[in-house]
C-alpha cells in the first residue's frame, strides 16, 4: 500500500518517474494520464475492472479522469469518503472544483 501511495506521490508531481519500482496497473494508467495517453489509459482502467470484478474508489478517480466524467467522478469522491479516505478525496475535491 505505502508504494502505490509514493508512486501515486511521484506522479502526481512529476518528480522522481525514473525511480518508479514494481508500480500497479493503475498507477501505470495515471501516468499515462498525466502524460496526456487518456485513451491508453482508459482501455488499462478497463482491463483491471474486467480483471478485479470492480475498481477501487481511486482507479475510479483515474477513469474519470481519463473519460472527462465528471458524474462518475462524483461517484470516486462519494465512496472516498465514505471509505473515510481523506487523502485521496482531496484530489476528487481538485477536479470537481470543491476546494
Amino acid at each position: 500500500m505505502f508504494q502505490y501511495t509514493l508512486s501515486f506521490l511521484k506522479i502526481y508531481h512529476a518528480k522522481e518517474l525514473d525511480t518508479l519500482n514494481e508500480i500497479h496497473l493503475a498507477e501505470i494508467a495515471f501516468l499515462k494520464i498525466r502524460q496526456g495517453f487518456k485513451k491508453e489509459a482508459e482501455q488499462m482502467l478497463i482491463k483491471l475492472k474486467k480483471e478485479c470484478g470492480t475498481l477501487t474508489p481511486i482507479q475510479t478517480v483515474y477513469l474519470a479522469m481519463a473519460q472527462d466524467n465528471k458524474r462518475l467522478m462524483e461517484e470516486a469522491h462519494e465512496n472516498l469518503l465514505r471509505k473515510g479516505d481523506i487523502f485521496y478525496s482531496q484530489m476528487t475535491k481538485i477536479y470537481l472544483g470543491l476546494s
